[in-house]
């Protein structure tokens, strides 16, 4: 195996089935997932178990999450997942976030060895608090070795923070604030994807119009990469704040979400048919 896949689910079946279904038809190297229930209504965890029996490379393992706030939840079984990493690679993916190019994972670690990053993937762009210079846990990619050189930095957030009323901080200390303190304090290289907050840039969206969600390209060029849907801790709920409507906001999340995972199963079928992945052109 070259690559270990490391997601969380809390009650997100539905997504990880879209997640495994695009792995399975887009990734050229060899890999294997490992998945972190945190604590899944019964039924949701059932449908995982059903889902994941379709494959021989996915594992699940549980963790009681207890009264921990959800950003440290997240953290503690992130780092839980990547203490089992034996791969020279090794994929952090939310839950809700999903790969729509054939063979994406040579286009990643081809250019993570070309350019000596220790780590590649998604900024974060409709979160104004936090660095979109560096790659947030969306869909990042690690090389393991750099990332032990760094000394193993955890993923769980600041404590601190994560549990303080004001999270409007110049430097938010979420998810992955350590290692992006340890590369840049030890000089290790990283790279981030250029992204698009579909419902600030509608009009340049291909691929998702009229969906609140994250496109994401290699720098300068037009071939998507990943999307991630940004669903948060309530599918989403926050996008549609702002938004006046005649229909149940819960029912605008609950199209959005469907027709989001739709969408991306017909572009990975399209990605799948083809002879070759579309070449890499950069933007004129």
């Amino acid at each position: 195996m070259e690559i270990t896949i490391l997601t969380v689910n809390y009650n997100t079946s539905h997504f990880i089935e879209l997640m495994l279904f695009s792995f399975s038809r887009l990734t050229r190297r060899k890999w294997k997932m490992i998945i972190c229930d945190n604590g899944s209504k019964d039924k949701d965890f059932l449908k995982l178990r059903e889902i994941v029996q379709k494959y021989d490379n996915v594992e699940i393992i549980s963790r009681d999450q207890g009264k921990d706030q959800p950003s440290i939840a997240h953290g503690k079984s992130i780092d839980l997942l990547i203490s089992k990493v034996d791969t020279p690679y090794f994929l952090l993916m939310d839950s809700d976030c999903v790969f729509l190019r054939k063979y994406w994972d040579d286009d990643v670690i081809n250019e993570m060895k070309s350019g000596d990053y220790t780590l590649l993937g998604t900024p974060s762009i409709f979160n104004i608090y936090k660095s979109i210079d560096f790659p947030e846990v969306y869909a990042t990619m690690f090389d393991t070795q750099k990332y032990k050189e760094l000394g193993s930095p955890s993923l769980c957030p600041d404590i601190n923070w994560a549990n303080s009323d004001n999270k409007s901080t110049v430097e938010q200390k979420d998810t992955g604030w350590l290692v992006r303190e340890e590369c840049i304090k030890q000089k290790h290289k990283f790279y981030v994807f250029d992204g698009i907050y579909t419902k600030h840039n509608y009009i340049k969206s291909r691929y998702f119009l009229g969906i609140y969600c994250l496109e994401f390209f290699m720098k300068g060029t037009d071939e998507i990469m990943c999307s991630h849907f940004g669903r948060g801790g309530s599918d989403g709920k926050w996008k549609f704040e702002d938004i006046k409507s005649f229909i149940p906001k819960a029912l605008l999340r609950k199209h959005q979400i469907s027709k989001w995972i739709r969408l991306s199963e017909k572009i990975i079928i399209k990605q799948s048919n083809l002879s070759s992945p579309i070449p890499l052109v950069p933007l004129t």
